[in-house]
Parts: structure tokens; sequence; C-alpha cells
């Protein structure tokens, strides 16, 4: 197993500041700040700051895309029925999945399989979760619905609402449900 890298074994607040800078700098200046973590006692070359730079900017390219094209799914197809939450529990579950895979093809060293599983075990959790929340509501709404549907009956006998109108009415609140 090779040795850990030096840039993980960072404190938190140096680790922090670094990629700060390196986002201000545009990811470029790796000797000034190699000498900027030589006066925080830290060794790291210019090349080790650069591979780091180049996999921290992948990254950040990689939400900025993810980001992007959430918000235009979202722009696109609004929440109905908590799809957006469902797609990306999916999206999750396949890049997991695509892990495992270069993990069991060897293409993929040093993954923490335990974490993975539990990463497994809350996508799970959430699943579940998510479908009994969408079912609660569902159930909810549909006694609301019920019960105005009730009281628009009520109204039609005692307040001289044509049937008409009250079956409009009622079309009206049924489309209300999710």
């Amino acid at each position: 197993m090779p040795p850990r890298s030096k840039l993980t074994q960072l404190p938190a607040e140096v680790r922090k500041e670094l990629d700060r800078r390196l986002l201000a700098n545009g990811f470029s200046g790796y000797a000034e700040l190699s000498k900027w973590l030589a006066s925080q006692g830290c060794s790291i070359t210019p090349q080790g700051l650069s591979s780091y730079g180049r996999r921290f900017e992948q990254r950040l390219q990689q939400i900025k895309l993810a980001t992007e094209q959430a918000r235009a799914i979202v722009e696109a197809a609004p929440d109905d029925n908590n799809k957006v939450n469902e797609a990306l529990l999916r999206l999750i579950q396949q890049r997991l999945l695509e892990i495992l895979t270069a993990v069991e093809a060897k293409q993929i060293k040093d993954v923490n399989l335990g974490a993975l599983a539990r990463i497994v075990g809350e996508l799970g959790r959430a699943w579940v979760t998510q479908k009994k929340w969408l079912e609660e509501t569902r159930a909810r709404l549909a006694l609301k619905v019920n019960a105005a549907s009730a009281k628009v009956s009520e109204v039609a006998r005692t307040g001289g609402i044509t049937p008409e109108t009250e079956e409009r009415i009622r079309r009206a609140l049924l489309e209300i449900q999710v």
C-alpha cells in the first residue's frame, strides 16, 4: 500500500486555506503555494500541489455541472411527486454500483467498502422514508379533499348551488390530489 499523501495529513484549517488559495489563484501559482505551506510547517512540492489542484478542479467542475443539470431538470420539470429526489437517489445508486464494479475490476484502489456499505444502507432508508412520506401525504390530501367535497355537497343542498357548480368545484378539488 502506498504511503498516504501529505496533503491528506494537513491540518483542516491549513487545507481549507489551501483550497481557498487554489480557487483564488485560478488553480495556478503552485510554487508560491508550496512556499506558503512550508511557512506553515508542511513540505509539499509544487508537483504534488499541481496534482492535488487538478483533482480538486475536476471535482469542482463535476459539481458545477451536476448543479447546473439539476437546476435545468427542476426548471424543466417541477418536482411533482418528489421525482427529482427519486432521480437523485437512483443516480447515487448508479454511481455506487459503478464504483463497486471498478473496485472489483481493480481499477480503483483504497476504497472504504465499509463506508460504501453504510451509504447503501442510508440510501435504502432514504428511499423507504421518501416513499412512506409520499404515501402519507397522498392519504392526508385525499382525506382533506373528501372532507371538502362533503362540505360542498352540504352547501349545495342548503345554499342553493346548482348541481353543475357543485360538480365543477368537486372536479377542481380532485385536480389538487397528488
